[in-house]
């Protein structure tokens, strides 16, 4: 090989092998193992496929090469966009929600942007100059190079299709940039479909995964034909109950609430997908978890549901929901009547003003005192559901609603912003309450709060070094998925705290026992935490599919899906454990669960559990 050329294979060598070690360690994916390796190695075949064509021009060669690093590079940029704050790289299936960008606020796009993703592309400039130059760049033809062609070609091929769970094709799948997304172009074209859950749908044993009765616990019927008010907090963690910062309480009106006829929940964990906020209502409403390649409500509009809303009508209930953002944000506009929701009071149904505009939209506030009106409209007994949204990252809350005096350090910081956002949307829920009161509506409801899903991420460093150090140990997966679960009934003279592990699936089925409506479940995933000897929630966003939480453990499958690769700790003493191998069916069965409840969306089981409505 002449210098110049050998110089320019240098350059470009080292650029390729730079960038793809920025991308595997920003991602969190491993250096070692398969998946590193090998897209090195393929993306350096094909380079040399362009550049050792011998009847290619130089302008041709360097248009190719241009051509394929430009689509890696992009693929790359989004890939790391995403996965700052989803902690995976996102499928084709989210597309969709590709237009919902331009209606967020707040800054939260540019917030999430990192100056590092732009090391993805940075090369493109080079590349380009070499193009408009025609430098003449070419490789020698290298013998044995066709057999090395066609065994990783075989092997990307043989990832991509095979459904085995050998250890190669399963790191390739999980942890190779070209394997990972031509398995996902795959699966998006045949509809995402899992072998495993059409097996258990095939054979019939969806009885296996599925619950058509509820247990019955001492509290059953205490809150029975009561208005239901349940509220969805954005962004609450549980870790902000009964705490403080600098002697300031963080969350003091939920705090109160425990102690004074609340069940309370502390070991209770979000199970949303990759809908967020709106999979969080999907999972608490019909006690199925949502998918991973897209948004549950847009997919889904035309199943069949019979979840807390329809059930709670068919029991005489009038049902609403109630938002301040825009209507068709998640789809809620198509969704809520398909989930059962008679009514639902979107942004343009509230008075908005400059004066109590708080974050992306009207603050929690001055939202929660509107709704009561709309709630007062309501036949008894109604359900109202009301999905809050001030405390939405990236907490940057107007300053005269900062109630609490941060130090130094922590202002400017997303966990100073983050206390703040929290304390104001607790306040409002302190008015909420009081209003309630005045206006009649508090002695005859249950009034339930829980969060949607964390708020502080606990792979951003600046986050986990001040989580850890308000905590006092790791901030870890166990506490940033840890949402708060406060079942408040007043008069009921029931009070105590559970520390049963639990999820967003288990929310209706609990909630249904202490209405007193357990026999007319048709169909249920979760189980009712009030009965429940021990918990198990099954994980499947950032811990991956197969992760789950128990009442002492956490478990949090591999980055490469290789199940030793994984790692558990004891969510008491936060003490890693080394031995893996007794929560391997654990792990299977929390993908197990998961695959079956997409099957069962997918294919709209849930028709032969519900009548026509």
């Amino acid at each position: 090989m002449k210098r110049k050329n050998l110089l320019w294979a240098c350059v470009l060598t080292a650029l390729f092998i730079f960038k793809f070690t920025v991308f595997y360690v920003s991602a969190d994916l491993p250096l070692i193992g398969i998946g590193y390796p090998f897209t090195m190695v393929f993306f350096g075949m094909l380079a040399y496929c362009i550049f050792s064509a011998r009847k290619s021009s130089a302008r041709k060669k360097w248009v190719q090469y241009l051509l394929l690093d430009a689509v890696v590079s992009i693929v790359m940029f989004i890939d790391l966009y995403y996965n700052t704050y989803y902690d995976q790289l996102p499928v084709l299936g989210l597309l969709s929600l590709i237009s919902m960008m331009q209606k967020m606020q707040g800054g939260t796009v540019e917030e999430l942007f990192d100056i590092s993703f732009l090391l993805m592309v940075a090369d493109l400039p080079l590349i380009l100059a070499l193009l408009i130059k025609k430098v003449d760049f070419s490789i020698p033809k290298v013998r044995w190079m066709p057999i090395v062609s066609v065994s990783l070609s075989g092997l990307l091929l043989f990832s991509i299709f095979t459904n085995t769970q050998w250890d190669i094709p399963t790191a390739m799948q999980h942890s190779e940039l070209f394997t990972y997304h031509a398995r996902d172009v795959k699966n998006f074209l045949t509809g995402y479909k899992t072998v495993e859950a059409q097996e258990v749908l095939a054979d019939g044993r969806v009885a296996e995964y599925v619950q058509t009765s509820i247990q019955k616990s001492p509290y059953h019927g205490i809150a029975k034909e009561r208005n239901l008010i349940l509220v969805q907090m954005e962004s609450i963690q549980d870790f902000v109950i009964g705490a403080s910062y600098n002697g300031q309480e963080i969350a003091p009106n939920l705090t109160a609430l425990l102690g004074n006829d609340t069940i309370y929940f502390d070991h209770y964990y979000q199970q949303i997908g990759k809908g967020g906020t709106s999979d969080a209502e999907f999972a608490s409403l019909n006690s199925l978890l949502p998918v991973m390649y897209g948004q549950s409500y847009t997919l889904f509009q035309d199943d069949s549901f019979y979840g807390l809303p329809w059930l709670l009508r068919d029991q005489g209930y009038e049902t609403a929901a109630m938002h301040g953002y825009i209507a068709d944000f998640w789809n809620r506009n198509q969704a809520y009547p398909v989930q059962g929701f008679q009514h639902f009071y979107s942004e343009k149904d509230y008075t908005l003003t400059r004066e109590n505009k708080v974050g992306w939209s009207i603050g929690d506030e001055d939202f929660f005192q509107q709704s009561i009106s709309y709630m007062k409209q309501l036949s008894k007994p109604f359900f109202s559901f009301l999905i809050t949204l001030t405390s939405h990252c990236p907490y940057d809350i107007t300053e005269m609603y900062n109630g609490i005096t941060l130090a130094p350090e922590h202002q400017d910081t997303w966990f100073g912003n983050y206390l703040n956002s929290v304390h104001y949307t607790d306040a409002a829920i302190g008015k909420f309450i009081e209003t309630l009161k005045k206006e009649g509506l508090y002695e005859d409801s249950i009034l339930v709060f829980y969060g949607d899903h964390f708020g502080l991420m606990s792979s951003e460093p600046e986050c986990n070094a001040l989580m850890s150090e308000f905590l006092g140990y790791k901030y870890d997966y166990d506490q940033m998925m840890n949402i708060p679960l406060l079942i408040h009934i007043p008069g009921s003279g029931v009070s105590l705290t559970r520390s049963v592990a639990g999820g967003q699936i288990d929310l209706m089925p609990t909630l249904l026992d202490l209405m007193g409506y357990s026999d007319h479940v048709r169909m249920a995933l979760g189980s009712n935490l009030l009965t429940k000897e021990s918990g198990f929630v099954a994980s499947q966003a950032y811990m991956l599919k197969g992760s789950f939480f128990t009442d002492e453990v956490a478990f949090e499958m591999a980055r490469d899906g290789i199940f030793e690769n994984s790692r558990a700790w004891n969510t008491k003493t936060h003490e890693e454990i080394q031995d893996l191998e007794p929560f391997r069916w654990l792990s299977e069965e929390s993908a197990k669960l998961a695959d079956f409840s997409a099957a069962l969306l997918k294919e709209n089981v849930l028709a032969q559990f519900t009548d026509a409505k």
